[in-house]
Order: C-alpha cells, then structure tokens, then sequence
C-alpha cells in the first residue's frame, strides 16, 4: 500500500498503525499519528485514540510487559527483579534505574509491585507524554508543523538564531519529501530534526559549513553536535539502522522513572566519570556541553582534594625516595618521616597541594575550550589527535600556571626539620625568591611539560584498549561505571610509569639547589645509582592509585547529588 510519500531506504518504513491512521485521514501529514484533541482535560481514552490501540491490546501489552519482568510467575517486581528484567533487555548497566523504577512504581511502599501498581505507573506516564505532545501540537493533527514548532521553542526560552535553525531544517526536510518526524515532547523534536540535518548531509542535500547554527542545538545549556549525536543514535537505536523509530523511543523512555524533561532525558544517556590518580587535574569528560560546567569543577574540585588528602602520606613518602640520591628503603623513610613529625608528618605540604587543585582545573577546562575552538574544523569537531593536542596544550599552561605552589610544595616536604620545627610556608616562598631569584620557581618545569602529552597519550590510548577489550565479556554490551573506573585507573597508572622518570628528575631539579640543568640530573642520577635512580618512589605512587580514583569516584558522585547534578 502506498502512502503517496517517497521515504529514503534509510528510513523505516511506516507501521500499519500509521498507514492506516493515512488512509482514514487523508488531511493528515504522511508519518503523522492520530490527531490529537485540543488542550484541556487529557485521559488514556485520547492517548488510545492517538495511539491507535484498543484498550484490550494495550492492557495486553501492558500485562506482556509486566510478566517479561515477572519471569518466576510470583505476581510482583522487587529491586532485583526488576534489575535482571533491565539486563534482559540488554539495557547497559550505566541506564538501569531499577531502584528508582521501583520507588516510582511502589505505591504502598512495601518493597514490592504488583501488577496494578505497575500498571498505574504505565498509566501515568503515557498520559504525561501524551499531554507534552498536546501542548506542542497546535493543529491537533497528530504531527508537528513549522510553526508549531516555533511557538514551542520560543515558549521554551530557545534564541531565535537556534529557532531559525530548527526552521530551515524542517523546510528542507518538507521540501525533499524527507519522513515527517513525529514524536512525544519536545526533546525528542530537537533530537530528531538534528538526524534529519545528519542524513540530509550525508544525501549531500544541506552544507554543514554553510552556517554552524544548523549543526550545533542547544537545548537548556546542552549541546549536541554530530559526534554526541552519533553517539546518542548508537544506544538508543536498537536495531542498529542508523536512526530512531518511534517504538524504540517510547521504549527508551517507558521505563525512565525520573520525569522527561529535556536536561533528564539527555543525561539519561550521557554518564560523566573521571579518575584523579593525584598527578594532574582532571576535568570530567563532557562538562562543556552543560551550563552547570562550574558546579561539575567543583564537585571534581572537592572530590581531588579529598583524594589527595587521604593519598597524602604515600604522596610525601614518594617525594622523600625521589630526591635520595644515597640507598633508602621505605621502611628507613617511614621512620624518618615519624621522627621528624610524627603522624602530621605524612601530611606535610598537603594544604598547598589541596589548594592548587581549583586553579589548575579552572584554568585547564577553559584553555581547553578555546583550543578546541580554535583547532575544531568548521562543524566544530576535534577529532581525536585535536582532542590529544588540545588536552596536553591546556594541562601545559594550567601547570606552568600553578607550577610554583608545586615547586613550593616539594620544598616544603623535603624540608628537614629540627625538633619537629616546620617552616613557615610564606617564609619558604620568600626564602626561594630573595636568595635564588623568581627563575627558581620554575626549577623542574621543563621535564614536567615534557611529560604531559605521552602521559595523556598514553593513558588515552591504553583507557580506550582496555574499554573495547571489556565490552567483549559485559553481557550489556557497553562498560559500566565500576568498569570504566577500573580502566582508567589502569591506564593512568601506565602512563605514570611510563613518563615516572621526567617525574623523578622534576622533583629533585625542584628540591636541590646543586643541579644545573635537566640534562645533568639525567646523567648524575644515572652514574651514580643506574637506571632503578629513576624508579626511586614508584612503588607507594603506584600503591596510592587505586585508592585516589575510587575516593575521587565516591566523593565526586556524592557532590554531583548535593549539587543537584544527577
């Protein structure tokens, strides 16, 4: 049967529920569901009319859908049921909702659902995504034209640069006979006007570099360009064709307890994690397509400075093998460390270490964005060596910033004291620039930059190998947090080791007067005590790793929360 439109192979064909809605309205766009009535009182007899359902089908649907998840016959869901139902659907485990679905769906609180519970639930929420689609489709005809688009969008605080957009994408959409994209609120409008602009692209049908404003939306402070949106397709699109039907949206969402608001339905996809292993800054991945990117420094903030210092004394133990330049075992440091004092003593130089991780971060994030506005082609895409260049550029000026506090820092732990007597940390600082001039300051900077790309190359490299290598043993298909925080923690421990020896001749050019270069360092320390001169400390820098991510990990999700972030 034809429906009178020619749709690109790509795209799916139409299901009968909408070819028959076609044939009994021939007014109706081609794509479009059933119309929907006028604003006012909405109830599940309209959202079967939209639909296109019986209410024996759906309650059919409904009680096939609760049985799914009630595999043991036992006549109600609990936390465990309803996870192993997710896992069955091969949803990954970083989009698994089970103990929220569960609060959402327990009416009586009792830790268990019953299958009118379940079904109250479903009740609620397709008639909440049934009155977003209302509100938004003026014309009631069951699809959204242009200018009901406008008014939503401006009604939704979008610049009208983003509104002209969204307009021009659905008048070249129209005027190419392309599928007519319906949907239930307004998010998935933006996202699937933005496949519209992707494909139109690749039929060479729209030129992205005519006007960057067609390829960039902005929905609530959140952008997504075509890579996110790639990336978007991929999870969602179950059947992997390279676009979103409608089933596989309401699928999508059905089962999303939290309301469908645009900002939740995006991070219902999008995950940030980050792993601070106490060597650089860390800046969550994706937080600049958020307006919310300084509460996210700040929880990632807050959470290094709390890694750090629970990592404090395998940091000062690691500091005091460095700079040996005689045999030492750690145990002998151990000791000299209490002698001097006592349990304080293994904290020592950590304030300046706490207190230079919001600067750093700061100030790596925002010189990370200008080059990436400055490296990005005209769609704005950095690729992957932008991304390497970009981050190892930012993370050289952020220390080259804050390198002094560092420089003050090691001074400060390998002070030796008398009688428990530490130095007072104005003083120090004054001491190095009156008698060794400001140069001193940046004593050791030369090796520290010299390790920032291969330390993020290599992390980069080893953090994706080891990411791919995972998704061959996870059922779900994609890793989830606990997997991820475990590749990255060892791909920075191997990048660490890797560049381990810049680290060393940095410290002691840092901590000893007597060096005249970095090349010296090298050839003393090598003379003198071979290559294990340059592995001096590696062993509780390695050892406080797994405890910095995981303490970084807790503390960070635990601000996201207080933060209101999730």
């Amino acid at each position: 049967m034809s429906t009178g439109v020619e749709r690109h192979a790509n795209f799916p064909a139409p299901s009968a529920a909408t070819m028959a809605s076609e044939a009994k309205d021939p007014q109706a766009g081609p794509g479009c569901s059933n119309p929907v009535k006028k604003p006012g009182h909405a109830s599940l007899d309209h959202v079967l009319s939209a639909l296109g359902e019986t209410k024996e089908e759906r309650e059919s649907r409904i009680r096939s859908l609760f049985n799914f998840f009630d595999s043991n016959n036992v006549g109600y869901l609990d936390s465990s049921v309803i996870e192993k139902g997710l896992s069955a659907m091969q949803i990954p485990a970083g989009y698994k909702f089970a103990k929220e679905l569960l609060e959402v769906c327990d009416a009586n609180q009792d830790g268990r659902v019953d299958y009118q519970e379940f079904r109250k639930y479903m009740d609620d929420k397709e008639l909440q995504l049934y009155r977003i689609f209302q509100a938004i489709d003026v014309e009631h005809n069951g699809c959204i034209l242009p200018e009901e688009l406008w008014d939503a969008l401006v009604k939704a605080g979008f610049p009208c640069n983003w509104v002209s957009g969204f307009l021009v994408l659905f008048y070249l959409a129209r005027a190419k006979n392309s599928h007519v994209f319906k949907c239930l609120d307004l998010c998935q409008y933006a996202f699937l006007i933005s496949v519209s602009a992707y494909y139109l692209s690749l039929l060479g049908k729209l030129d992205p570099t005519s006007d960057r404003n067609l390829w960039i939306i902005q929905i609530t402070g959140i952008e997504l360009d075509d890579d996110e949106l790639a990336r978007f397709v991929e999870h969602v699109d179950k059947d992997n064709n390279g676009i979103i039907t409608f089933e596989e949206w309401r699928d999508f969402l059905l089962l999303y307890p939290h309301e469908a608001t645009i900002e939740n339905i995006y991070r219902y996809w999008e995950r940030v994690y980050l792993v601070d292993i106490g060597e650089h800054a860390v800046i969550p991945e994706g937080i600049s397509k958020h307006v919310n990117a300084t509460k996210y420094l700040i929880a990632g903030g807050v959470a290094g400075a709390a890694s750090r210092t629970v990592t404090a004394p395998l940091d000062r133990l690691k500091v005091i093998l460095q700079v040996q330049t005689t045999h030492a075992t750690i145990r002998s440091a151990v000791q000299n460390i209490w002698k001097e004092g006592g349990l304080l003593g293994f904290f020592r130089g950590n304030g300046i270490n706490v207190l230079k991780v919001a600067p750093e971060s700061a100030i790596k994030f925002y010189t990370y964005e200008l080059l990436k506005g400055a490296i990005g082609d005209a769609n704005g895409d950095v690729g992957m060596v932008g991304r390497l260049a970009a981050g190892g550029l930012a993370g050289a000026v952020a220390q080259t910033s804050i390198y002094p506090m560092d420089l003050v820092k090691t001074r400060l732990q390998t002070h030796v004291c008398e009688r428990g007597n530490v130095p007072n940390l104005g003083k120090l600082s004054k001491d190095i620039w009156v008698r060794e001039g400001p140069r001193a300051l940046y004593k050791g900077l030369t090796p520290s930059l010299l390790g920032m790309i291969p330390y993020a190359g290599i992390d980069l490299a080893a953090y994706e190998t080891l990411k791919d290598m995972s998704r061959k043993y996870i059922r779900d298909g994609e890793p989830g947090p606990l997997v991820q925080l475990s590749c990255g923690t060892i791909s920075g421990s191997l990048g660490a080791t890797c560049v381990y020896p810049l680290q060393v001749v940095r410290t002691r050019m840092q901590a000893q007067r007597d060096y005249c270069s970095m090349s010296d360092v090298f050839w003393r320390t090598y003379q003198h005590e071979g290559f294990r001169g340059f592995y001096k400390g590696l062993f509780p820098n390695l050892l406080k790793v797994v405890p910095a991510a995981s303490i970084t990990y807790l503390v960070y999700e635990a601000m996201k929360k207080s933060l209101h972030l999730d």
